[in-house]
């Protein structure tokens, strides 16, 4: 193990978050602008757009910056965001990305569908289908290096989200422990939140709630947090703030410096002795269809009869279980179970079929 002095942090790792109309986009592309106007020239701005809001603010940004505002042709996946990423190390661009509440829903929705065309293929009920600990988990492990990348590449970034309500367990004035809301975060995965060196709230506020006498609205910036060791500005606020409003921030950083990358370490379980645990799943799962074709290949129908036909020789081979249980119950019906009960399950279909064709 080798020790390097600490080093300042040389890029702005900022995040918003806020409800529609607090002023996220508009505010981002601002100070955005302002701050690649004034400490990077050369460089431009390019916007991952997945709430079709760039074309607000290409003017805003091509008037203080003198250059385009650059976007890709995304649908908000999580792969465009890695490439998006990569194209804005690789150009020296500095990165909006608006909102990172976009790709994250829509991964969570594309393992849920997964999920229902599991259950569709072991003749279940699509519609009941809801996502398990293994989906959260697995929905997770592909979201960790889009945090990573934030973290540590060398861009300067302004990560956007939607505002979401944070529950837990509260006590009233009795003692009495209930479910209520315990603060707001934005709204993504847990930790994608904490990330940020400086994390700011957009709200928008009436000047005078009455409305009787100044009805002016602002989007106010509340910094939440702030990691910076001296002049930190956690608990701002600013009223339509601009650069200046964030210089305190700005001036604790090392623009233009170079930290060090973390480099690739070894495996925790490299020479384990045995297969990893996604390894294992694989195969569980490989069998698992090698399963399903195996009875569609002779029993193809549809309908309550057949489908009660299929449960039958299913419990013929595997006992009284269930077709979830063999997914799920990795302890009871590990690979080799599953390829002893699948060797039973073809001599029964074998017979099945023998049976078909002499009729």
């Amino acid at each position: 193990m080798q020790f390097i002095e600490a080093e300042q942090p040389t890029h702005i790792k900022w995040g918003f978050f806020g409800k529609p109309g607090s002023g996220k986009t508009f505010t981002a592309a601002k100070v955005l602008s302002q701050f690649v106007a004034k400490y990077a020239p050369d460089s431009q701005i390019a916007m991952l757009d997945t709430e079709n809001g760039s074309g607000h603010i290409k003017n805003l940004v091509k008037k203080i910056t003198g250059k385009p505002l650059m976007v890709p042709s995304v649908v908000g996946t999580i792969g465009e965001t890695f490439e998006f990423l990569d194209e804005c190390k690789k150009r020296g661009w500095a990165a909006i990305i608006d909102s990172v509440t976009q790709p994250w829903a829509r991964l969570s929705n594309d393992r849920l569908l997964w999920r229902k065309a599991r259950i569709q293929a072991a003749h279940g009920n699509p519609d009941t289908a809801k996502m398990q600990i293994d989906d959260w988990m697995y929905v997770k492990s592909v979201w960790k290096p889009l945090t990573y990348r934030f973290v540590h590449d060398p861009v300067h970034i302004l990560l956007l989200g939607r505002e979401g309500i944070e529950w837990g367990i509260i006590l009233d004035d009795e003692g009495n422990a209930k479910q209520g809301q315990t603060g707001i975060k934005m709204k993504t995965e847990n930790e994608m939140g904490h990330e940020p060196n400086l994390l700011i709230q957009m709200r928008a506020r009436q000047l005078d709630p009455t409305g009787k006498t100044n009805v002016n609205m602002v989007h106010e910036a509340v910094v939440w947090k702030d990691r910076s060791d001296t002049a930190n500005m956690t608990g701002k606020i600013g009223a339509n703030p601009d650069l200046a409003f964030f210089m305190p921030h700005i001036e604790t950083l090392n623009l233009g410096g170079v930290r060090t990358e973390p480099g690739e370490s070894e495996p925790t379980f490299a020479n384990g002795g045995g297969p990893t645990w996604e390894t294992i799943k694989a195969r569980r799962e490989a069998v698992l269809e090698k399963i399903k074709d195996d009875i569609t290949e002779v029993m193809p129908g549809q309908t309550v009869a057949e489908k009660k036909s299929k449960v039958t020789v299913l419990r013929q081979a595997f006992g009284d279980t269930s077709w979830a249980e063999l997914e799920k119950d990795h302890h009871k019906w590990p690979v080799e179970a599953l390829e002893d009960g699948r060797a039973k399950l073809r001599v029964i279909l074998k017979e099945i079929q023998s049976g078909k064709e002499s009729k």
